[in-house]
């Protein structure tokens, strides 16, 4: 097999198509990990509600890609047999291995405060610097040069 800008160009068409599937079982896995901090519980979930429509996507794109195959234009031909491969490897990677991979995550305990930490005071240079409720004066809308005067006064 000859690999020609064609063939090149084929792997970064089905990168981009594969992508999609990656990232709509990424954002969900993200949603429930944040809610239950399990992570083998979180790629479970993920792959059950997104699963079926990943498969779905991946399984109409590929089969549309290889009728592409029965081309007699050799290039035209290349690229769909290329494309339905790469998008089944894409399926199975999004379906076995990110999964896998996701569910070896390191679960995640909730966050300890030590006791040393709770109610610290502010510090008062804070204050004797920019004087008590700076972040709430007003005027909030100022020009870039009364910016720069403020900056200058601060030095």
């Amino acid at each position: 097999i000859s690999i020609d800008i064609g063939m090149m160009m084929t792997a970064s068409i089905a990168l981009g198509i594969a992508v999609d599937g990656t990232f709509h079982f990424l954002v969900y896995y993200t949603r429930i990990f944040r809610e239950q901090r399990q992570s083998r519980q979180a790629s479970l979930d993920a792959l059950l509600h997104t699963g079926p429509a990943i498969a779905e996507a991946a399984v109409i794109a590929a089969v549309g890609m290889l009728a592409l195959g029965f081309s007699p234009f050799a290039p035209t031909s290349r690229f769909g047999l290329l494309m339905s491969a790469l998008l089944v490897a894409a399926l199975i990677g999004d379906l076995v291995l990110l999964p896998a991979m996701l569910a070896l995550r390191p679960s995640r305990k909730p966050a300890e405060v030590a006791e040393d930490q709770v109610d610290q005071p502010v510090q008062e240079e804070f204050f004797e610097e920019f004087g008590r409720g700076h972040a709430l004066k007003g005027p909030h809308r100022r020009s870039p040069l009364k910016i720069a005067d403020q900056v200058e006064n601060w030095k």
